[in-house]
C-alpha cells in the first residue's frame, strides 16, 4: 500500500471514531455523581458505581443500593432484591457527557453530573455521618436551584440566614 492510500485510510478511521456518540462507547457513562429534580420537584442525588447505584433526597435518610447495567442505551436494573436478573426500566437519552435523560413509562428525569462534590453518597454514609453529609447535600441543593434560575443567590442567602421564603413562592 502506498503512503497516500495509508494516510487516507488513517484519516477515515479518525473521522469514524470522532463521530461516534457518547452512548456508543463501551464504558459506562453513568458512573459518577448526579443531581436532578424528580417529577414532584424534589432535589435528588444519585451515585452510580460500576455495577450499582443509590439515590437520595431529603425524605430518604438511608438509600438502598440497586444493581444496574447499561445496555443499548437502556437502563437495566432490579429494584426487587428478592428476584434474580435485571430488567430494562428506562431509555437513556444522552444530551452530552454531563446530562442524560432517564425516560421511563411513568417518569422522565434529566440528570446532571456533579463534579468535585466532596461529601457524597460515594464516600459518606448519610445516616452514620449525617452531620457531615446533610449540610453538604443542602449546599449542593442550593447551588443547583440557583444555577437553574429557580431561586436567586440573594433569595437563597435570605432563606439560609432569616428563613425568609421568596415572595413568588410564598404567594402560591
Amino acid at each position: 500500500m502506498n503512503m497516500k492510500a495509508s494516510k487516507w485510510i488513517l484519516f477515515l478511521v479518525g473521522i469514524i471514531f470522532s463521530c461516534q456518540s457518547p452512548q456508543s462507547k463501551d464504558h459506562n457513562n453513568l458512573q459518577g455523581y448526579w443531581a436532578f429534580l424528580d417529577r414532584y420537584g424534589n432535589y435528588n442525588e444519585a451515585f452510580f458505581d460500576e455495577h450499582s447505584y443509590a439515590t437520595i433526597n431529603r425524605f430518604v435518610s438511608e438509600p438502598p443500593r440497586f444493581r444496574y447495567m447499561v445496555k443499548n442505551d437502556s437502563l437495566w436494573t432490579n429494584n426487587d432484591q428478592r428476584k434474580e436478573g435485571l430488567n430494562p426500566i428506562a431509555a437513556l437519552i444522552w444530551i452530552d457527557e454531563n446530562h442524560v435523560v432517564i425516560d421511563a413509562e411513568f417518569v422522565t428525569d434529566t440528570l446532571e453530573r456533579i463534579g468535585n462534590a466532596g461529601i457524597t453518597l460515594a464516600n459518606t454514609d448519610p445516616k452514620g455521618d449525617s452531620l457531615e453529609f446533610w449540610p453538604a447535600f443542602f449546599e449542593r441543593y442550593e447551588r443547583f436551584l440557583v444555577s437553574r434560575g429557580i431561586i436567586t443567590a440573594e433569595e437563597a442567602k435570605a432563606f439560609r440566614e432569616q428563613q425568609k421564603i421568596p415572595e413568588d413562592i410564598e404567594q402560591e
